[in-house]
């Protein structure tokens, strides 16, 4: 019986275009890459992991309040101004931790999830 061909993987002659070969985390080259890697070592992979979980408990309740009032348009005058203000804190959250990747060396989040969404499904 006859084994399907191995697999190889992709080698640093052959690093995809842009930035798609650097560590999300750290921006480092990624020598001997596998499609769809985006670290450079488990621990970056927890750090960024980490780091998005403690941002998402922050931000996720103002980002629901601002969209359920339209952004301060929708509801009576209480949850008009909570939608107000919920969208102003996850609009000064978000411009913060993108200054704060910036100055930490970190691959912007834009990057992140456009080779995030190369290789696996968003979510609907």
């Amino acid at each position: 019986m006859a084994h399907a061909p191995a697999k190889t993987p992709h080698s640093a002659a052959q690093p995809p275009a842009g930035s798609a070969c650097r560590c999300a985390e750290c921006l480092a080259p990624l020598t001997g890459a596998q499609r769809g890697q985006l670290f450079c070592s488990p621990a970056h992979r927890t750090a960024f992991q980490q780091r998005l979980r403690i941002r998402g408990r922050q931000l996720l309740p103002y980002a629901m309040a601002d969209r359920m009032t339209r952004s301060g348009t929708a509801g009576d005058d209480a949850a008009r101004e909570t939608g107000k203000s919920s969208r102003a804190v996850s609009q000064r959250l978000i411009a913060k931790w993108a200054a704060e990747d910036k100055a930490a060396g970190r691959m912007p989040m834009v990057d992140y999830v456009t080779r995030y969404a190369k290789h696996f499904d968003l979510p609907l």
